[in-house]
């Protein structure tokens, strides 16, 4: 595995790692872990099924992240930096797509 492989693999992986327990509703309301951008989150009928869908979006994300570090040799560009700059790429808009989405889905909730 090149260098430039680990860095996104052990993402991908760390991101599953944080998103199961997230999934299964193991994370009670706090202020660590988890979606919490408003006072409206931290009551149980609204943490649990935002950050379920927060730890679902992780998941998926998490996988592509390590996917992408397993094929990054395959990739036939010869450019470190350019596939460097993809991962890069792949997690900043992963984790502002589950950031919007998150809060979208939080807007189905009553206040």
């Amino acid at each position: 595995m090149a260098a430039y492989q680990i860095p996104p693999f052990v993402m991908g992986v760390l991101f599953v790692i944080v998103g199961i327990p997230l999934i299964l509703r193991r994370v009670p309301p706090n202020q660590v872990y988890g979606f919490r951008i408003s006072k409206k989150v931290f009551r149980p009928k609204v943490w649990y099924p935002v950050n379920a869908l927060g730890g679902w979006m992780l998941l998926v994300l998490g996988l592509v992240l390590a996917g992408l570090g397993w094929a990054l040799p395959y990739i036939p560009i010869q450019s470190e930096l350019f596939k460097v700059n993809l991962v890069a790429g792949v997690a900043f808009v992963g984790v502002v797509a589950m950031a919007i989405i998150s809060y979208a889905y939080l807007g189905r909730f009553d206040d």
